[in-house]
């Protein structure tokens, strides 16, 4: 059989079969459709995630003292874990090339009370240089 002769069969099928054909075709733009909208998301979710990192600074490191997800806060409020000094930031900050800005940030809880109000909340102390290093400028006022 010669291909134009396969043509006219498969034409005739499809004419005769209308609502095969309109389901079939209706099933493969459905299908296409899911794979463009499935790239569409991952695509925009990819750009949320990198837009994200880049905001945080995609050249800063982080450098910490036996850290380990298994020690808690406790432990280092109590002594038992070792933290990096002042003098550790100010080494850095001098002898390891390609550093422009190094801060030390510590991290806590604490009972803040203001006329008459109380609050648990997370206290972070920061050198200047964290605000530099993270973009973060004051709208008004000046940096202590």
């Amino acid at each position: 059989m010669s291909l134009i002769g396969i043509i006219k069969i498969a034409i005739k099928s499809l004419t005769r079969n209308k609502m095969r054909t309109f389901l079939t075709m209706l099933g493969i733009i459905i299908g296409v459709a899911a794979v463009i909208t499935m790239l569409a998301i991952g695509q925009g979710a990819k750009k949320i995630v990198e837009d994200q990192v880049n905001s945080m600074g995609t050249n800063v490191i982080v450098i910490t003292a036996n850290w380990s997800s298994s020690r808690s806060n406790v432990a280092m409020e109590a002594g038992t874990g070792s933290l990096l000094e002042i003098a550790d930031v100010e080494a850095i900050r001098e002898q390891v090339d390609g550093v422009r800005y190094a801060s030390s940030v510590y991290n806590s809880w604490g009972q803040l009370k203001y006329e008459g109000q109380n609050w648990r909340s997370g206290i972070m102390g920061v050198d200047v240089d964290y605000f530099f290093i993270r973009d973060m400028m004051p709208a008004q006022g000046n940096l202590f």
